[in-house]
């Protein structure tokens, strides 16, 4: 292959996206390479493509494999590299959530049309098999059973294609009730707080990575890696205040989460659908009796439950389901 053609394709790495420009439909080793890095085609843009949403980091990690798989097939592929983005992370989010309710509406509709198309086959061919008495042997002349049989295989196949198209739309359902969880992540308290935490986690790693910190024989970050990890932790920094942000929005709509301050030993925590007794209070979880044991001391072990994760509180005869507020009682000793 000759030089000017090895060197056509380019990729934009950037902030708000991963594209590969200049491809060559008839570059079929080219196309293997990008599909095993997870790279999508994308009719509008014309072009390959990363899914947006996904973060910097993880869109990197593809490129690299893309970009070193090349190299060993002989090929080089140039990368014009910028982290920076121009979205906030509150339009991203805004973004994300608008195309995932999209998306739900999309597969909403298209259910609906194959439930249609599956209910009119079934019908179709009940009705016109309910004109064969059943048991009813093949009769009259050879071409006649033959027509019989064609009828007899031409409806059970109708059937089959109603099915078949019926298991499509519970699929296309399916995914669309998992698009309408995804545009409904931000309004859930939980979901947010879990986030934060994974978030938080990340940061200390990075300043870690930044320090030296990670082993005894780590050093801190220098030159380019520096400013890799800074920009990381710049980053997550960001995305941790507009969760923060978006944490005490959603508690002010859907009642904020149980902590600490709401629990002493001797309560009892509803986990699930049983009440387990409080053995311990934590700063993030509770600790309890062994989960398998379904609330009571029959193991020998705990188990800590994230707040999250409690549905209510039962102390001295009074339930709880929601967390009180803040002027209703004392803060625990």
């Amino acid at each position: 292959m000759a030089d000017a053609e090895i060197s056509r394709a380019w990729i934009a790495h950037t902030g708000d996206g991963t594209l590969i420009h200049d491809t060559d439909r008839s570059d079929t080793e080219l196309q293997r390479l990008i599909k095993a890095a997870r790279f999508r085609w994308s009719r509008n843009l014309g072009a390959w493509y990363l899914p947006r949403a996904w973060h910097y980091d993880t869109r990197t990690r593809y490129v690299d494999q893309l970009v070193t798989a090349a190299a060993e097939a002989g090929r080089t592929i140039p990368v014009e590299r910028d982290r920076t983005r121009s979205r906030t992370v509150a339009e991203v989010e805004t973004d994300r959530v608008d195309r995932a309710k999209h998306r739900a509406d999309r597969l909403h509709a298209r259910a609906d049309q194959l439930e249609q198309n599956a209910l009119t086959d079934e019908q179709t061919a009940r009705q016109r098999l309910s004109a064969w008495p059943f048991g009813q042997p093949l009769v009259g002349s050879p071409a006649a059973m033959q027509r019989q049989r064609s009828f007899m295989t031409r409806e059970r196949a109708r059937l089959d294609r109603a099915l078949h198209t019926y298991e499509q739309a519970q699929d296309r359902r399916r995914r669309a009730h998992a698009a309408e969880q995804t545009a409904r992540a931000n309004e859930n308290p939980g979901v947010i707080s879990r986030r934060i935490q994974r978030l938080q986690a990340d940061l200390r790693r990075v300043e870690r990575a930044i320090a030296g910190e990670q082993s005894p024989w780590s050093k801190p970050a220098t030159g380019e890696s520096l400013d890799r990890l800074t920009a990381q932790a710049d980053e997550l920094r960001e995305r941790i205040r507009w969760n923060e942000g978006a944490l005490r929005d959603a508690e002010k709509h859907s009642g904020r989460l149980w902590a600490a301050d709401d629990f002493r030993v001797g309560d009892e925590a509803l986990i699930g659908s049983v009440w387990y007794p409080v053995k311990r209070v934590n700063r993030k979880s509770l600790t309890v009796p062994a989960l398998l044991g379904m609330g009571s001391d029959h193991y020998s072990w705990t188990d800590t439950v994230p707040y999250d994760k409690i549905g209510g509180r039962r102390r001295d005869g009074v339930t709880l389901r929601t967390p009180p507020a803040s002027d209703q009682e004392p803060a625990a000793d």
